[in-house]
C-alpha cells in the first residue's frame, strides 16, 4: 500500500516537474532551428531531421530514401572523404543517420568547440552535395545497403515485419513496404534518381535543426545563419494525407522459418502520432503486455506457462500508428492455443477496462520511461530527437507537453474506449514456425522502373542571405576542446564491509546505483556451467514478500528498473529509481539482494525459459558464435572457457537445482566483497542512512570467497578454423580472436588504440576494406573485451555468402599488414589519440555512463581519478608503444568461426590453405564424416570423377 500511495503521489505532480524547454527561430530560406540550453556537459547534440522517408518513394523505387542517406556520408562538393572523419577527430560522440517511413535525421554529438565544423559539414551536404556524387559511390552504397538487408533478413524472424507491412496496409499505401526496400529496386537505382530525390526533398525549407545542450539562441542564430544561410529553398511538396487504413476483418498468414520455437505477432492499424487515442492505447498495452507484471505476462508467462515471452508495442507514425502484439510460444505447445488466450484477454480488457490500479502503474511507468529519455541531449530517443519529432509533424517542437498532460488526465474510460474503437477488430495475426526458410522474392522489381520525374520549382516564398563562409578551405579545424566534467567521488563503509562509492550529479530526479560483487561468469568454472547468471536472474523472481508478479508490479508502480545479472568477472544488482520514491524502491532493492525467494515453481519457469533462450541463441549466427569461440580460445576448464552468452548449455541448466543456487547466493553475494556504485542527486550522509537502514545488519559467511582460476593461457600452435552449417544462409558470419594481455596489463590502453586502428572505429581499416572498398559487409569490427584476465580479442564481419573466402583472405591480408610491414602510421594514430581524448567530455552525459565507468574503477582496482587521468593517459602513450601492443596479434595463431552454409563456404574456406578446417555443429562438437560436411560430399566426387576419367582413358587404350 505504502508505495501505491507513493506511486499516486508521484503522478499527480505536476506537469512542468518534467520538461524541455526550447526556443525556435526560421530563416529566411525556410530552415526551422530549435534550441534546447543544457550545461551538464560541454557539448552540442546536432541533429537534422529532413520531412522524407520510404512514404515518399515511387512506385518501383523502394529503398531510395534509406540508399540516399548512406550515400550523404560519402562527402560533399567541398569536402571529398568520409563523412566520419572529421567527426572521429574531434571525438564526437552518438553520430549516426536513420530512415525510417517518413522521416531522414543525421545527427552527431560534438564538443562545443566544435560546433562550427558539425554545423559546416551539415550544411556543406545540405547545400553542396550533387557534385560530389558518382556512379562509384552509388555502386559502393548499393552494395553496402544490400548486404544491411541480407544481415537483417539473415537472422531468425529477420521476415516478419516486411510480412506484417504487407498485409497490414492495402496495395499503394506509402508504408506497404518496409524503408530498406527490394533487393532489385536498390539494384535498379540511378544517378537520375539521386538528383532528384535531392532536388525535390533536401531543401532547407524541408528540413529542422536542433541544437541541444551547451548553447544558447543567440549563439544558434548567428552560427546556423552564417553556415546555412545561403542555401536556397526548395519545392515545398505536399505531404500525403492521414491514412489510417483501419481494417475491419481479421487475417492471418504462416511462414517458416530458421527459429527455435514459433513466434505470434498479432497488429492492428490505429491512429497517428500525436492524437490523444494513441496515447490512451499506449497505456492500455502497457497493461495489457508492457511489462512483467502485464496481464498477458501473467496469464501466459507464469499461470500456464504456455510462452517464453510477451510483449507489446506502440508506434505512432506521420500517416497511421501500429499496435504490435508479440508472444514468443513453447516449444511443444501449439500457437492456437497462445492465440486463443490473446483473443480471451483482450476481449476481457476492452470489456472491463483496465483496474484503477493498473492504470496509476502504467502511468507511472511512462512518466519514468520519459525522464530516463530525457536524461540524453543527443542519440537515439534523446531530448534532440523528441523536440524534431514533434516539429517535423506537428510543427510544434513542444508536443511532447501534451502527451504528457494526455497521460496524466488519463481515466479507465479513455483507455477502454480507445481499445474498443481500435483492436475489436481489424488485426492481422502472423505466425512464424521452426522450418526451411522461403527465398525473398526479391529478384523481381516491386513495379517498372520509371525515370525520375522533372523536379518541382523552388518554393518562391523563401529567400537566403549573403554569408561569409569560404567553403573552398574546408571545414572548420579546431586545437581548443573542453575539458572533461566528471563527479568527484565519495566513499563511506558500512561496519559489514559494505563500500559505497557515490558519484553526485545535479539534474534530473533520477538515482541509479550497482551493487558490484567479485565472480562473474568465471565463477562457473568447477561448478556447474550457467549458474552465477541464472541464479543472479532469479534474484527479481519473487523476494522477501512478494512473489514473482507482485515483485514486479511494486517495481512498476514505483516506476523502478530493478535487474540483477552477470558479467565475465563480476555479479551486479541495479536500480534505477525516481528520487521521490527512492526509499520504497530501495526496499525492494534490498529484497532482491538479501532476501530472494528461489520458489520452486518460478525456477522450473525460468528454466524453461533459460533453455528456449539457449535454443534461439543457436540459431543466430552472432551468438552462435560467441557461445562457440571463448571455449576454442581459452580451453576446457579455464573461467572464460565458457559461452560468453552467460546461458550454459541445455545439460547445465536443466541439472541445477534450489540448493545449488541458494548455495550460489550465500558464497557470492556478501557485504565484505560488495561495492554499491551510486550516481545521483543525493548527498552521501543521506545515502548511507537509506542504506544502513537496509543492509545494515547483512552479514558476511566465515569461509571467504572461493578464488577463481584465472591463469594464462597459450596462443595455439597455428591457426584453427571450425565452420558451422546454417543451411540456406544469405551471410556467412566471420568471427575471429586470440587472447591478449588483461585490462589492468600496463600495454592495455596501447593496445585498445591499436585496435581503433584496425577494427574499432567506423574508418578503420577492416571496416573501410569490407564495408566502404569491396561493400561486401554491412560493417566490420574488432575490439578487446575488459577482462581481470587476459582479454578475448574478437574480430566479426557478416558478409554476403558468396564472398566468405575472399574477406577473410582480406582479413588475413590487414592483420599481417597490421603486425607486419604496415604498422599503424602516426597520421592513424594521432586519429585514434586525438578522437578518444577530445571524446571524453560526451562520454559521461548520462548517469548510467558514469556508473559504468566507476563500477570500472572498483572492477579492475583504478585510482578514484581514473577517468580524469584518461587525457594524460592517452597523451603519453607513445606512437612506438601502439605499435608494440598490437605485435601481440599473431594472425598465424588465429581461431576462426565461420557460420554459414556450408554447401556455399566449406569448398572456398578450405582452399584458402589456411591449416585444418573442422565442422562443429551448434554444441560444439566435431561433425563425424558423413553426417553432413560438404568434404565428404566434394571427396567422394573427385573419387567417382576420377574413376570415370580412368575407366574412360582404359576404353581408349590409354
Amino acid at each position: 500500500m505504502r508505495a501505491f500511495l507513493l506511486a499516486a503521489a508521484l503522478v499527480a505532480a505536476p506537469v512542468a516537474a518534467v520538461d524541455i524547454p526550447f526556443e525556435t527561430f526560421t530563416l529566411d530560406n525556410g530552415l526551422r532551428v530549435v534550441v534546447h540550453t543544457d550545461r551538464k556537459a560541454p557539448i552540442v547534440a546536432v541533429n537534422v531531421w529532413y520531412h522524407v522517408g520510404s512514404k515518399d518513394e515511387q512506385p518501383g523505387k523502394t529503398g531510395f530514401a534509406h540508399l540516399f542517406e548512406h550515400l550523404m556520408f560519402q562527402g560533399s562538393e567541398n569536402y571529398r572523404d568520409e563523412y566520419f572523419k572529421p567527426f572521429e577527430l574531434v571525438g564526437a560522440t552518438d553520430m549516426n543517420g536513420t530512415t525510417n517511413q517518413d522521416r531522414t535525421n543525421y545527427f552527431q554529438n560534438v564538443p562545443t568547440t566544435a560546433l562550427d565544423l558539425a554545423l559546416w559539414m551539415e550544411s556543406d551536404r545540405m547545400g553542396h552535395f550533387l557534385g560530389a556524387v558518382d556512379q562509384a559511390l552509388l555502386d559502393e552504397q548499393r552494395g553496402v545497403v544490400q548486404n544491411e538487408k541480407r544481415q537483417s533478413e539473415n537472422q531468425p524472424y529477420g521476415q516478419a515485419f516486411e510480412r506484417l507491412l504487407a498485409a497490414s496496409y492495402p496495395e499503394g499505401h506509402p508504408y506497404r513496404h518496409s524503408p530498406i526496400g527490394s533487393m532489385a529496386d536498390l539494384e535498379a537505382a540511378t544517378l537520375d534518381d539521386v538528383r532528384w530525390w535531392f532536388r525535390s526533398w533536401y531543401g532547407p525549407n524541408n528540413a529542422v535543426l536542433v541544437l541541444a545542450g551547451d548553447i544558447d539562441v543567440d549563439t544558434a542564430r548567428e552560427q546556423v545563419t552564417r553556415f546555412f544561410g545561403d542555401i536556397p529553398a526548395g519545392p515545398t511538396l505536399a505531404q500525403p494525407a492521414v491514412a489510417i487504413a483501419a481494417r475491419t476483418g481479421s487475417t492471418r498468414e504462416e511462414i517458416a522459418d530458421r527459429v527455435a520455437q514459433p513466434r505470434i505477432y498479432r497488429a492492428w492499424n490505429v491512429p497517428a502520432f500525436g492524437e490523444a487515442e494513441l496515447t490512451h492505447l499506449r497505456l492500455l498495452v502497457q497493461v495489457l503486455a508492457g511489462s512483467a507484471a502485464s496481464r498477458l505476462d501473467r496469464r501466459l508467462v507464469h499461470g500456464d506457462q504456455l510462452a517464453d515471452l510477451v510483449s507489446g508495442f506502440v508506434q505512432g507514425q506521420q500517416l497511421s500508428g501500429g499496435v504490435i502484439l508479440v508472444a514468443n510460444v513453447k516449444q511443444g505447445v501449439e500457437p492456437a492455443r497462445v492465440e486463443a488466450i490473446l483473443d480471451e484477454e483482450l476481449a476481457r480488457l476492452l470489456r472491463e477496462g483496465p483496474t484503477r490500479e493498473e492504470l496509476e502503474r502504467a502511468r507511472t511507468a511512462w512518466r519514468a520511461g520519459f525522464v530516463r529519455r530525457i536524461e540524453r541531449i543527443g542519440g537515439f530517443g534523446g531530448k534532440a530527437d523528441v523536440l524534431a519529432e514533434c516539429a517535423v509533424f506537428t510543427g510544434d517542437p513542444g508536443c511532447f507537453r501534451a502527451e504528457l498532460r494526455q497521460v496524466e488526465r488519463a481515466r479507465v474510460a479513455d483507455l477502454r474506449r480507445a481499445g474498443r474503437r481500435w483492436l475489436a477488430q481489424g488485426d492481422h495475426t502472423l505466425v512464424v514456425v521452426p522450418g526451411e526458410r522461403l527465398p525473398t522474392p526479391d529478384d523481381v522489381p516491386t513495379a517498372p522502373h520509371v525515370e525520375a520525374p522533372a523536379v518541382p520549382a523552388a518554393d518562391p516564398a523563401f529567400a537566403v542571405v549573403e554569408t561569409d563562409v569560404d567553403r573552398s578551405a574546408g571545414p572548420p579545424v579546431t586545437e581548443r576542446f573542453p575539458d572533461l566534467a566528471f563527479p568527484t567521488l565519495e566513499r563511506d563503509t558500512l561496519d559489514n564491509g559494505l563500500r559505497l562509492v557515490l558519484a553526485r550529479r545535479e539534474g534530473l530526479p533520477l538515482v541509479q546505483m550497482s551493487l558490484e560483487f567479485d565472480g562473474g561468469f568465471s565463477a562457473d568454472a568447477g561448478a556447474t556451467l550457467g549458474t552465477s547468471g541464472f541464479a543472479m536472474a532469479m534474484l527479481d523472481e519473487g523476494a522477501g514478500e512478494r512473489d514473482a508478479l507482485a515483485f514486479a508490479a511494486a517495481a512498476e508502480a514505483l516506476g523502478a528498473q530493478i535487474g540483477s545479472g552477470a558479467a565475465l568477472d563480476a555479479h551486479s544488482v541495479s536500480l534505477s529509481a525516481l528520487r521521490d520514491t527512492l526509499p520504497a524502491a530501495l526496499d525492494l532493492f534490498a529484497d532482491t539482494v538479501l532476501r530472494p525467494r528461489f520458489d520452486a515453481a518460478e525456477i522450473e519457469r525460468v528454466r524453461a525459459q533459460w533453455l528456449a533462450q539457449i535454443a534461439q541463441e543457436k540459431t543466430q549466427p552472432g551468438s552462435l558464435a560467441l557461445r562457440l569461440l571463448p571455449p576454442l580460445m581459452y580451453g576446457e576448464g579455464h573461467a572464460y572457457g565458457i559461452p560468453f552468452t552467460g546461458s550454459g548449455t541445455e545439460a547445465s541448466v536443466a541439472a541445477l537445482r534450489r540448493d545449488d543456487l541458494v548455495g550460489f547466493h550465500r558464497t557470492w553475494l556478501r557485504p565484505d566483497t560488495a561495492t554499491l556504485v551510486v550516481v545521483g542527486d543525493i548527498a552521501m550522509a543521506d545515502l548511507k542512512a537509506l542504506v544502513e537502514a537496509r543492509f545494515g545488519q547483512w552479514t558476511a559467511p566465515a569461509a571467504p570467497a572461493p578464488a577463481l582460476d584465472r591463469h594464462a593461457v597459450e596462443l595455439p600452435a597455428g591457426q584453427r578454423v571450425y565452420l558451422i552449417d546454417q543451411p540456406g544462409a544469405i551471410q556467412a558470419n566471420i568471427l575471429y580472436g586470440q587472447v591478449v594481455p588483461p585490462t589492468g596489463d600496463a600495454a592495455a590502453l596501447a593496445f585498445d588504440l591499436a585496435n581503433g586502428v584496425y577494427g574499432g572505429t567506423f574508418t578503420s581499416r577492416i571496416n573501410m576494406n569490407l564495408r566502404e572498398d569491396k561493400s561486401w559487409s554491412y560493417g566490420a569490427r574488432s575490439s578487446a573485451s575488459n577482462a581481470v584476465g587476459q582479454r578475448p580479442w574478437i574480430g566479426t564481419a557478416p558478409v554476403q555468402i558468396d564472398k566468405t573466402a575472399e574477406a577473410i583472405a582480406e582479413i588475413r591480408r590487414e592483420l599481417a599488414a597490421f603486425v607486419g610491414d604496415n604498422p599503424a602510421s602516426a597520421e592513424e594514430i594521432a586519429k585514434i589519440r586525438d578522437s578518444r581524448i577530445r571524446s571524453l567530455p560526451g562520454a559521461y552525459e548520462t548517469g548510467s555512463a558514469v556508473l559504468g565507468a566507476v563500477a570500472g574503477i572498483v572492477r579492475y582496482g583504478r585510482p578514484d581519478d581514473y577517468v580524469q587521468s584518461l587525457r594524460a593517459q592517452i597523451a603519453g602513450t607513445s606512437d612506438e608503444a601502439v605499435r608494440e601492443a598490437a605485435a601481440v596479434l599473431d594472425p598465424d595463431r588465429m581461431t576462426w568461426i565461420v557460420v554459414g552454409d556450408l554447401a556455399q563456404t566449406a569448398g572456398p574456406v578450405r582452399a584458402l590453405g589456411l591449416g585444418e578446417v573442422q565442422v562443429l555443429d551448434a554444441d560444439g562438437k566435431p561433425v563425424q564424416a558423413g553426417d553432413g560436411d560438404p568434404a565428404d560430399a566434394d571427396a567422394d566426387a573427385d573419387a567417382e570423377a576420377e574413376a570415370e576419367a580412368e575407366a574412360e582413358a582404359e576404353a581408349r587404350g590409354g
